[in-house]
Protein backbone atom coordinates (compact mmCIF):
# COMPACT_ATOMS: atom_id res chain seq x y z
CA UNK A 1 0.00 0.00 0.00
CA UNK A 2 1.41 3.51 -0.93
CA UNK A 3 1.70 6.13 2.23
CA UNK A 4 -0.69 7.86 2.88
CA UNK A 5 -0.19 11.85 3.26
CA UNK A 6 -1.90 14.42 4.89
CA UNK A 7 -1.56 18.24 3.87
CA UNK A 8 -3.46 20.93 5.68
CA UNK A 9 -2.19 24.60 6.09
CA UNK A 10 -1.47 26.82 9.08
CA UNK A 11 -2.00 30.85 9.03
CA UNK A 12 1.45 32.54 9.98
CA UNK A 13 1.84 36.12 11.33
CA UNK A 14 5.54 37.09 12.05
CA UNK A 15 5.92 40.79 12.93
CA UNK A 16 8.70 43.21 14.19
CA UNK A 17 9.15 46.82 14.85
CA UNK A 18 11.85 49.11 13.40
CA UNK A 19 13.44 52.91 13.53
CA UNK A 20 14.64 54.39 10.84
CA UNK A 21 16.86 57.57 11.25
CA UNK A 22 16.75 60.31 9.01
CA UNK A 23 18.91 59.91 6.26
CA UNK A 24 20.21 56.37 7.07
CA UNK A 25 19.70 53.00 6.01
CA UNK A 26 18.35 50.27 8.18
CA UNK A 27 17.81 46.49 7.73
CA UNK A 28 15.39 44.49 9.20
CA UNK A 29 17.17 41.54 11.00
CA UNK A 30 17.01 38.41 9.02
CA UNK A 31 15.44 36.43 12.47
CA UNK A 32 12.81 38.55 12.27
CA UNK A 33 11.36 37.28 8.94
CA UNK A 34 12.97 33.43 8.84
CA UNK A 35 11.12 30.21 8.32
CA UNK A 36 12.28 28.78 11.42
CA UNK A 37 9.82 25.41 10.50
CA UNK A 38 10.38 22.29 9.13
CA UNK A 39 7.44 23.35 6.49
CA UNK A 40 7.60 24.87 3.39
CA UNK A 41 5.47 29.18 4.48
CA UNK A 42 3.48 30.16 1.31
CA UNK A 43 4.00 34.54 0.87
CA UNK A 44 0.58 36.41 1.26
CA UNK A 45 1.63 39.78 2.37
CA UNK A 46 4.00 42.32 3.96
CA UNK A 47 2.79 45.13 5.69
CA UNK A 48 3.55 47.67 7.05
CA UNK A 49 2.56 50.60 9.56
CA UNK A 50 3.60 53.51 11.18
CA UNK A 51 4.26 53.10 14.75
CA UNK A 52 4.28 56.88 16.23
CA UNK A 53 1.53 58.10 17.78
CA UNK A 54 -0.65 61.05 16.83
CA UNK A 55 -0.08 60.76 13.32
CA UNK A 56 -3.17 62.57 12.86
CA UNK A 57 -5.70 63.67 10.26
CA UNK A 58 -6.38 66.82 10.54
CA UNK A 59 -10.29 67.36 9.68
CA UNK A 60 -11.46 71.07 8.62
CA UNK A 61 -14.25 72.66 6.84
CA UNK A 62 -16.91 71.03 5.38
CA UNK A 63 -17.07 69.19 3.71
CA UNK A 64 -13.73 67.40 4.86
CA UNK A 65 -10.40 67.98 4.16
CA UNK A 66 -8.03 65.35 4.70
CA UNK A 67 -4.08 65.88 5.52
CA UNK A 68 -2.57 62.64 5.60
CA UNK A 69 0.96 61.87 6.78
CA UNK A 70 3.24 61.24 4.20
CA UNK A 71 6.01 58.66 6.04
CA UNK A 72 5.42 55.80 3.70
CA UNK A 73 6.33 58.28 0.28
CA UNK A 74 9.75 58.99 1.72
CA UNK A 75 11.15 55.53 2.97
CA UNK A 76 12.95 53.42 -0.25
CA UNK A 77 12.73 49.98 -0.21
CA UNK A 78 14.17 46.75 -1.38
CA UNK A 79 12.58 43.49 -0.79
CA UNK A 80 15.41 40.01 -1.12
CA UNK A 81 14.98 36.35 -0.06
CA UNK A 82 18.43 34.53 1.41
CA UNK A 83 19.99 32.46 -1.30
CA UNK A 84 18.29 34.72 -3.90
CA UNK A 85 18.53 38.38 -5.63
CA UNK A 86 15.81 41.06 -4.62
CA UNK A 87 12.48 41.29 -5.47
CA UNK A 88 13.16 44.29 -6.39
CA UNK A 89 16.04 45.19 -8.50
CA UNK A 90 15.36 48.89 -8.34
CA UNK A 91 14.45 50.96 -5.35
CA UNK A 92 11.53 51.90 -4.85
CA UNK A 93 9.33 53.83 -2.47
CA UNK A 94 7.09 52.05 0.26
CA UNK A 95 3.82 53.66 -0.99
CA UNK A 96 4.53 52.86 -4.72
CA UNK A 97 5.43 49.27 -3.78
CA UNK A 98 2.18 49.07 -1.63
CA UNK A 99 -0.02 50.68 -4.67
CA UNK A 100 -2.16 47.65 -5.14
CA UNK A 101 -5.49 48.30 -5.89
CA UNK A 102 -6.06 45.16 -7.42
CA UNK A 103 -5.86 43.16 -4.26
CA UNK A 104 -7.80 45.73 -2.39
CA UNK A 105 -10.96 45.50 -1.05
CA UNK A 106 -12.17 48.71 0.22
CA UNK A 107 -14.80 49.14 2.99
CA UNK A 108 -16.04 52.55 3.04
CA UNK A 109 -17.53 53.62 6.38
CA UNK A 110 -16.49 56.52 8.32
CA UNK A 111 -17.07 54.61 11.97
CA UNK A 112 -14.57 52.32 12.69
CA UNK A 113 -15.79 49.21 10.99
CA UNK A 114 -14.63 45.84 11.70
CA UNK A 115 -11.35 44.88 9.64
CA UNK A 116 -11.21 40.87 8.52
CA UNK A 117 -8.73 38.46 6.94
CA UNK A 118 -9.83 35.31 5.25
CA UNK A 119 -7.74 32.86 5.15
CA UNK A 120 -6.69 31.64 1.69
CA UNK A 121 -7.13 27.78 3.29
CA UNK A 122 -9.87 26.74 5.53
CA UNK A 123 -8.42 26.15 9.08
CA UNK A 124 -9.13 23.03 10.87
CA UNK A 125 -9.99 23.77 14.33
CA UNK A 126 -10.66 20.55 16.46
CA UNK A 127 -13.77 20.21 18.48
CA UNK A 128 -13.32 20.83 22.43
CA UNK A 129 -10.19 23.26 21.67
CA UNK A 130 -9.89 26.88 20.65
CA UNK A 131 -8.59 30.20 20.26
CA UNK A 132 -6.54 32.44 22.78
CA UNK A 133 -7.09 36.09 22.21
CA UNK A 134 -5.24 38.98 23.45
CA UNK A 135 -5.94 42.61 22.70
CA UNK A 136 -3.48 45.64 23.95
CA UNK A 137 -4.36 49.88 23.60
CA UNK A 138 -0.98 50.75 21.90
CA UNK A 139 -1.95 54.61 21.44
CA UNK A 140 -4.88 56.85 21.33
CA UNK A 141 -6.10 57.01 17.06
CA UNK A 142 -6.68 60.79 16.27
CA UNK A 143 -7.13 64.18 17.98
CA UNK A 144 -10.41 64.56 19.91
CA UNK A 145 -12.25 67.16 17.66
CA UNK A 146 -15.45 67.29 18.66
CA UNK A 147 -18.36 69.32 20.75
CA UNK A 148 -21.47 68.11 20.08
CA UNK A 149 -21.98 64.32 20.90
CA UNK A 150 -24.11 62.21 18.01
CA UNK A 151 -23.94 58.87 19.77
CA UNK A 152 -22.40 56.78 22.60
CA UNK A 153 -19.15 58.68 23.36
CA UNK A 154 -16.91 56.06 23.17
CA UNK A 155 -18.69 52.25 22.92
CA UNK A 156 -15.68 50.65 24.97
CA UNK A 157 -15.49 47.75 23.72
CA UNK A 158 -13.63 45.32 21.31
CA UNK A 159 -15.07 42.37 19.58
CA UNK A 160 -13.41 39.48 18.18
CA UNK A 161 -15.01 36.98 15.72
CA UNK A 162 -14.03 33.89 14.16
CA UNK A 163 -15.83 32.50 11.41
CA UNK A 164 -16.03 29.00 9.56
CA UNK A 165 -17.64 25.80 8.98
CA UNK A 166 -18.40 22.12 9.91
CA UNK A 167 -17.67 18.93 8.29
CA UNK A 168 -21.77 19.23 7.22
CA UNK A 169 -21.54 22.63 5.83
CA UNK A 170 -23.47 23.84 8.98
CA UNK A 171 -21.59 27.73 9.83
CA UNK A 172 -19.67 27.85 12.81
CA UNK A 173 -18.55 31.03 14.77
CA UNK A 174 -16.49 31.76 17.59
CA UNK A 175 -16.81 35.28 19.34
CA UNK A 176 -15.11 36.85 22.86
CA UNK A 177 -15.21 40.19 23.90
CA UNK A 178 -13.66 42.69 25.92
CA UNK A 179 -14.05 46.48 27.71
CA UNK A 180 -11.55 47.17 29.63
CA UNK A 181 -10.03 50.03 27.80
CA UNK A 182 -11.17 53.94 28.59
CA UNK A 183 -9.85 55.99 25.76
CA UNK A 184 -11.61 59.31 26.63
CA UNK A 185 -8.76 61.70 26.67
CA UNK A 186 -6.26 61.72 24.42
CA UNK A 187 -3.93 64.21 26.55
CA UNK A 188 -3.77 61.71 29.39
CA UNK A 189 -3.79 58.67 27.32
CA UNK A 190 -5.20 56.11 30.21
CA UNK A 191 -3.99 52.47 29.98
CA UNK A 192 -1.90 53.19 26.87
CA UNK A 193 0.02 49.94 26.58
CA UNK A 194 -2.46 47.57 28.67
CA UNK A 195 -3.29 44.46 27.34
CA UNK A 196 -6.05 41.60 28.55
CA UNK A 197 -6.83 38.36 27.52
CA UNK A 198 -10.29 37.56 26.17
CA UNK A 199 -11.45 34.62 28.82
CA UNK A 200 -14.59 33.18 27.23
CA UNK A 201 -16.06 29.95 26.38
CA UNK A 202 -17.66 30.97 23.30
CA UNK A 203 -13.65 30.87 21.53
CA UNK A 204 -13.86 26.91 22.22
CA UNK A 205 -15.22 24.71 19.43
CA UNK A 206 -17.70 23.01 21.39
CA UNK A 207 -19.13 21.03 18.48
CA UNK A 208 -19.08 17.40 17.61
CA UNK A 209 -16.59 17.36 14.94
CA UNK A 210 -13.35 20.29 13.68
CA UNK A 211 -14.23 23.66 12.80
CA UNK A 212 -13.07 24.78 9.38
CA UNK A 213 -12.19 28.37 10.08
CA UNK A 214 -12.42 30.86 6.96
CA UNK A 215 -12.46 34.38 8.38
CA UNK A 216 -11.56 36.07 11.50
CA UNK A 217 -13.20 39.57 12.15
CA UNK A 218 -11.17 42.42 14.15
CA UNK A 219 -13.80 45.20 15.71
CA UNK A 220 -12.05 47.54 17.53
CA UNK A 221 -13.82 50.98 19.65
CA UNK A 222 -16.16 53.55 18.18
CA UNK A 223 -15.84 57.53 18.63
CA UNK A 224 -18.81 59.82 18.12
CA UNK A 225 -18.70 63.01 17.58
CA UNK A 226 -20.05 66.10 16.41
CA UNK A 227 -18.90 69.33 14.60
CA UNK A 228 -18.83 72.00 11.28
CA UNK A 229 -21.59 74.47 12.67
CA UNK A 230 -24.07 71.88 14.06
CA UNK A 231 -23.79 69.52 11.62
CA UNK A 232 -23.72 65.81 13.04
CA UNK A 233 -19.95 64.64 11.94
CA UNK A 234 -17.60 61.42 12.80
CA UNK A 235 -14.81 61.76 14.09
CA UNK A 236 -13.03 57.96 13.09
CA UNK A 237 -10.28 55.70 14.45
CA UNK A 238 -9.56 54.40 10.93
CA UNK A 239 -5.77 53.71 11.00
CA UNK A 240 -5.95 50.40 12.41
CA UNK A 241 -3.25 51.29 14.63
CA UNK A 242 -4.79 51.72 17.95
CA UNK A 243 -5.43 48.01 19.11
CA UNK A 244 -3.17 45.30 18.89
CA UNK A 245 -4.07 41.82 18.88
CA UNK A 246 -2.23 38.08 19.48
CA UNK A 247 -4.31 35.38 18.48
CA UNK A 248 -3.36 31.42 18.31
CA UNK A 249 -5.11 28.22 18.87
CA UNK A 250 -4.84 26.87 22.34
CA UNK A 251 -3.62 23.40 21.13
CA UNK A 252 -1.61 24.80 17.99
CA UNK A 253 -1.64 21.75 15.16
CA UNK A 254 2.38 22.19 14.19
CA UNK A 255 3.23 25.40 15.35
CA UNK A 256 1.36 29.12 16.65
CA UNK A 257 -0.03 31.56 14.22
CA UNK A 258 1.85 34.31 15.83
CA UNK A 259 4.63 33.06 17.46
CA UNK A 260 5.52 36.27 18.99
CA UNK A 261 5.31 37.38 22.10
CA UNK A 262 4.15 40.99 20.87
CA UNK A 263 0.64 42.03 19.66
CA UNK A 264 0.20 42.83 16.03
CA UNK A 265 -2.02 45.89 15.17
CA UNK A 266 -4.93 45.50 13.29
CA UNK A 267 -4.12 46.84 9.90
CA UNK A 268 -1.06 45.20 9.95
CA UNK A 269 -3.22 41.82 10.27
CA UNK A 270 -5.82 42.65 7.56
CA UNK A 271 -4.25 44.22 4.36
CA UNK A 272 -7.07 43.86 2.34
CA UNK A 273 -9.61 46.10 4.45
CA UNK A 274 -8.19 49.89 4.54
CA UNK A 275 -11.66 50.99 5.89
CA UNK A 276 -12.39 55.13 5.03
CA UNK A 277 -8.48 56.08 5.92
CA UNK A 278 -6.73 57.34 2.96
CA UNK A 279 -3.34 58.10 2.36
CA UNK A 280 -0.71 56.54 4.71
CA UNK A 281 -1.93 56.82 8.43
CA UNK A 282 -3.41 53.27 8.38
CA UNK A 283 -1.49 50.20 7.38
CA UNK A 284 0.18 49.75 3.70
CA UNK A 285 0.09 46.49 2.08
CA UNK A 286 2.39 44.83 -0.25
CA UNK A 287 1.05 41.38 -2.03
CA UNK A 288 3.83 38.47 -2.82
CA UNK A 289 3.27 37.72 -6.80
CA UNK A 290 1.32 34.07 -6.14
CA UNK A 291 3.69 31.07 -6.08
CA UNK A 292 6.31 33.17 -3.84
CA UNK A 293 7.43 30.64 -0.99
CA UNK A 294 9.75 30.91 2.12
CA UNK A 295 11.54 27.45 2.09
CA UNK A 296 13.27 26.26 5.78
CA UNK A 297 15.94 28.15 6.88
CA UNK A 298 15.53 30.82 4.45
CA UNK A 299 14.27 33.94 5.35
CA UNK A 300 13.32 37.69 3.81
CA UNK A 301 15.54 40.10 3.52
CA UNK A 302 14.02 44.35 3.86
CA UNK A 303 16.72 47.03 3.88
CA UNK A 304 14.94 50.19 4.52
CA UNK A 305 16.19 53.69 3.68
CA UNK A 306 14.79 57.20 5.17
CA UNK A 307 14.62 60.28 3.49
CA UNK A 308 12.85 62.57 5.48
CA UNK A 309 14.23 65.01 7.94
CA UNK A 310 12.21 62.69 10.59
CA UNK A 311 12.64 59.41 11.81
CA UNK A 312 10.29 56.92 11.51
CA UNK A 313 9.17 54.04 13.45
CA UNK A 314 8.07 51.25 11.45
CA UNK A 315 6.01 47.73 12.66
CA UNK A 316 6.22 45.04 9.80
CA UNK A 317 4.34 42.12 9.67
CA UNK A 318 4.76 39.23 7.29
CA UNK A 319 1.63 37.29 6.37
CA UNK A 320 2.13 33.93 5.30
CA UNK A 321 0.42 30.65 5.15
CA UNK A 322 2.24 27.23 6.33
CA UNK A 323 1.78 23.89 4.01
CA UNK A 324 1.90 21.33 7.03
CA UNK A 325 1.91 17.27 5.65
Amino acid sequence: MGEIIKQYAVPRWLHTQIAVPAGEEQRIDSDAFSNDTWHRMRLVALTFGNNQGDLNVVLSGFPMQDIHPTWASNLIVDIGKSRCSDMNLVSASLSSMCGNPRRQRQMFGVINMGRNYRFPTPYMLPRDEGLAVRVEYVRFPYADIGEIPVGPRITDELTFIAKGFYEDGYPGMLAGRADPFNISAAATRPNQGASTEMISADLFNSGKGPLYLTELCFKEEDILTGVNKGKDFYAFTGSGMTFAWLVNPTDPTATKWMPSSQCIPTGLLTPQCRNYDGGSEGALPYFFPPGTYLDPKQALSIRLGNTAVADVDLRVCLIGELEVR
